[in-house]
């Protein structure tokens, strides 16, 4: 009788451990289950006229965004809270920059002809780097992220997808990777894209896409890709393989040039002011 009293106490025992554990991973399981409703904005910042043509954001701390304009050698500091500009860092000439992207106070600008600029975020020009990436003017580089595990650059190109500008398929799109620490671009990609499989992720997507910016979602860890081109938005797993695609309203998002997520999860669009300001969209998880 006391063996029986035994197991049927650790029949219980495990009944309530595996229940406890379920409770206890449910809130990871949420996280591989994002949702956003890219139709209703939880906010909107009207950003200044240096900005109008803000072509890259990326979040920095606290409730500060560093954002980039493709006619000016200057990141821009941006308080969220204050809802102004409450810095500017020059870091070089004027070019056409695209993407942005930061790892504690260093900071990184690239051009669309895939000129790396890295600097220190409190001495600017004065630490300037530049590093001339195997890209040309035909891959017209848009896009760039640090990637999950802060140890690479993910850079996207918006036109020719290969190095050096050599045609490919535009239905295939390639994600690069440069080694912060070794300097050096990675011989093979991180991941391709390709855009004629789009429909099944959303029966009413075509295949147009040309990518204008990328994110690491901080929870799940995730690739947001976006897309003025095309207007779509388009969600991949850490390893690349396409996940989720959001298709944009064009009245909201003008010409969404810019991506990034806060801390918890919210997610920031940048456009360029097509008819007016810039500005920044943000919508929380669902």
């Amino acid at each position: 009788m006391r063996v029986l009293y035994l197991l049927c106490g650790c029949l219980l025992w495990a009944c309530q451990h595996r229940q406890a554990s379920r409770e206890e991973s449910a809130p990871l399981d949420q996280k591989e289950h994002v949702e956003y409703n890219l139709n209703l904005p939880d906010n909107r910042w009207d950003l200044p006229p240096i900005l109008k043509e803000v072509s890259g954001i990326t979040y920095w701390k606290g409730g500060l965004i560093l954002a980039v304009q493709d006619e000016e050698g200057e990141v821009y500091v941006y308080d969220l809270n204050q809802k102004r500009v409450v810095e500017g860092v020059i870091f070089g000439r004027a070019e056409d920059y695209e993407g942005i992207a930061v790892r504690e106070e260093e900071c990184f600008v690239i051009n669309s002809t895939g000129e790396l600029h890295r600097f220190s975020l409190e001495k600017g020009r004065l630490e300037s780097q530049q590093y001339i990436l195997p890209f040309t003017r035909k891959n017209d580089i848009e896009g760039l992220c640090l990637d999950a595990a802060k140890t690479h650059l993910l850079i996207l190109p918006k036109g020719a997808p290969s190095l050096e500008g050599k045609k490919g398929k535009k239905s295939v799109r390639k994600v690069y990777q440069w080694n912060i620490d070794k300097e050096v671009l990675e011989p093979e990609e991180r991941f391709r894209i390709y855009s004629k499989r789009f429909d099944d992720l959303n029966p009413d997507a075509d295949d147009k896409f040309a990518p204008s910016d990328l994110a690491v979602h901080p929870l799940t860890g995730d690739y947001y890709i976006l897309a003025h081109k095309g207007k779509k938005l388009l969600v991949c797993t850490a390893e690349g393989d396409p996940k989720d695609l959001y298709l944009l309203d064009e009245a909201l998002f003008e010409q969404a040039e810019g991506i990034t997520f806060l801390p918890d999860g919210e997610l920031l669009i940048s456009s360029e002011g097509k008819w007016g300001r810039g500005y920044i969209l943000s919508f929380k998880m669902q």
